[in-house]
């Protein structure tokens, strides 16, 4: 598996072909309407399929902050597409709007590059996501966030990373951000769209569990 990835990301949807022959590319929240699961359902609309047609246009794993509607509850959720194909929706667990829905797990994606773990919304400011994610061995951790002002993004990512031995590569509407397993910033941007290169070094850090 590959030890250096370069990872890509936007705020618009425009000149996506500047990102194509990223391994790993992020949109964030406001890129994409929000998903009716009865309308698609339905053949009304075709969003996910617009998702997974940029996935093979980009030529990596992509992930798409967007809210989604299931007959009325609204969440906001990631969705994963790689090479022209769904691979699923992951929703978040915490949430500071009190009008939206929230999930109750977290779920991992098998890529070429390893166990990738995603995080959605307010989900990367509590511990047991990161933990969780950690613990089943994920090799990196994508976290996508709408307007995430109540917690620094730098410094609460920078912990999660150092306390759970991961990588973490975070995006919202305003920066995007990546550390390295030890906590330090492999890269910081505010640009509406970017690549940076950075290194999956890999979980650092031993979970021991006891039997009872």
């Amino acid at each position: 598996m590959k030890n250096q990835i370069v990872v890509g990301y936007s705020k618009k949807v425009n000149n996506i072909n500047q990102l194509s022959g990223v391994d790993l590319c992020l949109f964030s929240y406001g890129c994409y309407p929000q998903i009716s699961f009865a309308s698609e359902l339905g053949g009304k609309t075709n969003q996910l399929l617009k998702m997974a047609n940029v996935s093979k246009a980009v030529g990596g794993i992509c992930f798409f902050g967007v809210l989604t509607n299931t007959y009325s509850l609204c969440k906001k959720s990631v969705v994963v597409c790689d090479g022209g194909k769904l691979l699923g929706i992951s929703d978040a667990n915490y949430s500071f709007d009190k009008s939206l829905s929230t999930s109750c797990g977290y779920k991992i994606y098998n890529s070429k590059f390893g166990k990738i773990g995603v995080l959605c919304d307010c989900d990367i400011g509590f511990l047991e996501g990161v933990e969780c994610l950690a613990k089943c061995q994920s090799r990196l951790i994508i976290a996508l966030s709408g307007d995430f002002s109540q917690i620094p993004t730098p410094i609460i990512t920078r912990a999660q990373s150092y306390l759970n031995g991961v990588p973490i590569c975070f995006l919202n509407g305003e920066t995007c951000c990546a550390t390295t397993s030890r906590g330090k910033i492999a890269y910081f941007g505010k640009e509406e769209q970017g690549k940076f290169t950075m290194s999956l070094d890999g979980n650092k850090k031993e979970y021991k569990y006891k039997s009872r």
